[in-house]
């Protein structure tokens, strides 16, 4: 049994071995064919051991022109966020319950909420400041910006006009003498009131962009430049005046920073961008009491073309003067608006004075309105590199308390 099972598996041997020399066989003559100079008869262990290494170059040729992928880099890791604490400063006004500047306020009696998180605060200090001037002359629509038209009477309401027995003029009973435009005498009313110890500066636009008063602790000084060198134009830079104030606020490193600007919002000769001239003035971090001139222009305008209507003849000149009236009063809408938002963004106040005796009392409000501000400072966590607006809350936390701050911040230096 043993010995047949050997047998049969001999056979299997030689019949292996017998494929085995068939195959490499058929491979050499696939691989060199046999030429008619070469022997017929070419011994069976050679033409093995050929076919073995032609087998063998082949696989090491194969492998060779293989492409071979490059293995993959381990994903880095991405850096830590590099997360810094700063103080950061920023105005506050604080009124008691009767509207009056609050003289002690402390830093426990303000809670800060930055983004939605409560902030430590860590100091409250009052400050000099400094006021930027801002003025708006440009006359686009007329010179309604210089003073109130006597013509323009028969049309107040006002308790100050009465009408005479005879005639359809209403004289007033107490006239403002205007002795000069009414934005100088504005800007006269600014200086003459300053505190000792606050600087100023004074920018006016109307074609060209003009810094006419640098910074300054002189009154003197500035009512001279005033007197010299103030000038009214007819197109309007507003937004190269906002650009030039952003750089005139940069400069000031101690002290509070302030603008008060008389506007009408208008713009129609700037090489700055409304955007961009924004953007500068919000990272200054300054505070800006906005006088505008909407509704004194709106007031003024309506009254133009009631006597227009009345008085004029109605000819095609009279006809493009109420068309060209009617559609710049449409837009002040618009204007105020935009105006009252620059002002409640940073913390500042908006004026809207619709008479001009109120717009030359107007400083007094406004320079009481400065002396209320303190400089706060509370710790602040960012990322290393953040140049977004963050925004910010101030509450009070002391009964009886109103306090007024920005309502966003620039995060980066």
């Amino acid at each position: 049994m043993r010995e047949r099972e050997r047998k049969r598996e001999g056979e299997r041997a030689k019949a292996r071995k017998s494929e085995s020399s068939t195959r490499c066989k058929l491979v050499l003559s696939r691989a060199l064919p046999l030429s008619p100079s070469l022997p017929r008869a070419f011994p069976s262990s050679l033409l093995l051991s050929l076919a073995l290494s032609l087998l063998l170059s082949f696989s090491v040729a194969a492998q060779s022109g293989r492409k071979t992928q490059n293995p993959q880099k381990p994903p880095q890791d991405k850096a830590d966020l590099r997360i810094e604490t700063r103080e950061v400063r920023m105005l506050v006004r604080a009124y008691n319950n009767v509207g009056r500047p609050v003289t002690d306020l402390a830093p426990k009696d303000v809670v800060i909420i930055e983004d939605g998180t409560a902030r430590q605060t860590t100091s409250v200090k009052f400050e000099l400041a400094n006021i930027l001037l801002v003025l708006d002359v440009s006359n686009e629509i007329g010179t309604f910006k210089n003073g109130e038209s006597d013509r323009n009477n028969i049309y107040s309401d006002e308790k100050d006009y009465e009408k005479p027995e005879h005639g359809d003029m209403l004289p007033r009973k107490t006239t403002p003498i205007l002795t000069q435009p009414a934005p100088r005498e504005f800007a006269y009313n600014i200086v003459d009131n300053l505190v000792e110890t606050d600087r100023i500066a004074i920018i006016q636009y109307s074609d060209k962009v003009q810094l006419i008063q640098d910074w300054t602790l002189d009154r003197k000084q500035a009512r001279t430049a005033l007197d010299s060198k103030f000038r009214v134009g007819i197109k309007s830079t507003f937004h190269d005046a906002m650009a030039m104030a952003a750089k005139k606020m940069n400069e000031c490193e101690t002290g509070r920073r302030v603008v008060i600007l008389l506007s009408d919002g208008f713009d129609s000769a700037s090489k700055s961008t409304r955007s961009k001239a924004l953007e500068a003035l919000l990272k200054t971090e300054a505070s800006i009491f906005v006088v505008s001139w909407t509704e004194l222009l709106r007031t003024e305008i309506i009254k133009t073309m009631q006597w227009n209507g009345a008085h004029e003849r109605q000819d095609n000149r009279i006809f493009k003067r109420q068309e060209e009236l009617a559609a710049f009063l449409h837009k002040l809408d618009g204007k105020e608006t935009e105006l009252k938002s620059l002002a409640e963004l940073t913390g500042g106040e908006f004026y809207l004075p619709n008479r001009f005796k109120i717009f030359l009392r107007q400083p007094t409000e406004i320079l009481k309105d400065i002396g209320a501000q303190y400089t706060l400072t509370y710790l602040t966590e960012r990322e290393f590199v953040d140049t977004s607006f963050r925004s910010i809350q101030v509450l009070a936390a002391r009964s009886g308390l109103t306090v007024k701050a920005r309502q966003r911040r620039y995060s980066g230096d």
